[in-house]
């Protein structure tokens, strides 16, 4: 996962802390305890799908020879989400369930 994914789940909300990773703009992952110098946490793939609760229906790897592989993660009714790895898929899917909640509320 990048720097902009994890500022982007720690700016919506997502917990900062766990079994991750802690990361810096100029490095993603670095220290599993935070600093000043790591300013986003970059959670593990259990810890994305745990947050993202009943919304969460599946995960699949597409490969293809064209495209290579890629991974969609499904659930709460909202359209197939994304990504080159398996937690930037669920993370997508996070922010989407999570931007869903919020225009509700």
């Amino acid at each position: 996962m990048d720097y902009d994914l994890a500022k982007r789940l720690k700016d919506a909300g997502l917990p900062q802390d766990g079994l991750g990773f802690f990361g810096a703009e100029d490095r993603v992952v670095g220290s599993r305890q935070h600093s000043d110098t790591f300013d986003v946490y970059v959670p593990r793939l259990s810890e994305l799908i745990a947050a993202c609760g009943e919304g969460f229906s599946s995960l699949v790897r597409q490969s293809s020879p064209v495209h290579g592989v890629s991974w969609l993660a499904t659930g709460d009714g909202l359209p197939p989400m994304a990504g080159a790895t398996a937690v930037e898929a669920i993370a997508c899917l996070w922010l989407a369930i999570n931007e869903r909640k919020s225009a509700t509320a």
